[in-house]
């Protein structure tokens, strides 16, 4: 019988943590969440979620996801940098730090990651037209074997 499939998202920030150009991108490994931004968004943060309906049961235990990180920066910048470059460069190297992901072990399944697509991406507003923070992302395809 086969176990539950881990929190995917969960297996990925854990692979993205072992990059430390990436960390250092977000501000430190406090700055990459899975479920929802860190109260301080004043600062550059990550956020690695899974895409809407995205898993898919490929037989025999396998799985295919998409995971999407997203980069995310107060519109005004941080530290004299503009917000569009440090977005884009955490979407770019999270996908880069993806790249070298085959065959990784994580609680009970196996995974390797397929990066597919950086983008910029339209402004978050959600906490008021006065605070919004500019965003990139990458979308990466998983594939997972689950024991």
């Amino acid at each position: 019988m086969e176990s539950d499939l881990p929190w995917i998202p969960g297996a990925i920030r854990e692979a993205l943590l072992e990059d430390a150009e990436f960390v250092s991108a977000c501000g430190g490994a406090s700055r990459i969440a899975t479920t929802r931004a860190p109260s301080d968004v004043t600062k550059p943060f990550a956020l690695t979620r899974l895409v809407v309906n995205s898993v898919t049961t490929l037989g025999g235990g396998g799985y295919r996801a998409w995971v999407q990180i997203d980069g995310f920066c107060p519109a005004g910048g941080f530290s004299g940098e503009e917000a569009e470059p440090i977005v884009w460069r955490i979407a770019t190297r999270g996908k880069r730090a993806l790249e070298q992901v085959r065959n990784r072990a994580y609680q009970t399944m196996h995974f390797s990651c397929h990066p597919r697509a950086v983008g910029a991406l339209d402004p978050d507003d959600s906490r008021g037209d006065d605070t919004p923070l500019s965003r990139a992302a990458a979308q990466i395809e998983v594939v997972i074997h689950n024991i």
